[in-house]
């Protein structure tokens, strides 16, 4: 620890006003005020400087502060800097911690996908990402004609015009073989 967890809470609330800036500085020192919370859990006499009072305090919404302690805690230990956590945003970060689990991340690798992507998006490219590593790349190449009656025959098992492309290209050309019989 940089510092004592008693420090946290006032860092956390300087750094509250200006969140948008500093918002991994924010949840290490929201980590460490809910880390102390978490140490006085049992005891009788009420904790001073609690996440709770924080929360109330600075006017941060609880879903808000969780995500940014959860944020932290997945991160605080991997081998990454701060600026680069920073330049891909805590609002991918945290989408990252909800969708990699606990003790198997391959952070860096995670963390390159998710910079060329939108937050909306990220979730949708982690999943393809991890569906990619099982899959084979089929490249065909066709004059004009030849692909018009590729396209028709692709429409007819099922895949759509999307763009100027098609759609479940797969899936068509599956049940073709299979329609042909060649698949057992």
């Amino acid at each position: 620890m940089k510092y004592a967890p008693r420090s946290a809470y006032g860092k956390a609330l300087a750094l509250a006003t200006k969140a948008d800036e500093s918002p991994l500085d924010l949840a290490e020192n929201l980590w460490y005020v809910h880390y102390k919370d978490q140490l006085h859990k049992n005891a009788i006499a009420k904790v001073p400087n609690s996440l709770s009072e924080l929360i109330k305090e600075t006017g941060i919404s609880p879903r808000r502060a969780y995500y940014l302690i959860d944020l932290w805690s997945r991160f605080s230990d991997a081998e990454i800097s701060k600026s680069k956590l920073a330049e891909v945003g805590w609002t991918k970060l945290a989408i990252l911690a909800k969708k990699c689990p606990a003790g198997k991340e391959q952070w860096g690798v995670k963390i390159a996908l998710s910079k060329g992507v939108t937050a909306k998006n990220l979730s949708a490219t982690l999943e393809s990402a991890a569906k990619v590593k099982k899959t084979r790349c089929v490249l065909l190449y066709f004059d004009l004609h030849d692909y018009g009656i590729f396209e028709e025959a692709l429409q007819e098992h099922g895949a759509k015009l999307k763009g100027k492309g098609l759609s479940g290209k797969e899936k068509a050309i599956m049940a073709m073989i299979v329609g042909a019989g060649a698949a057992s």
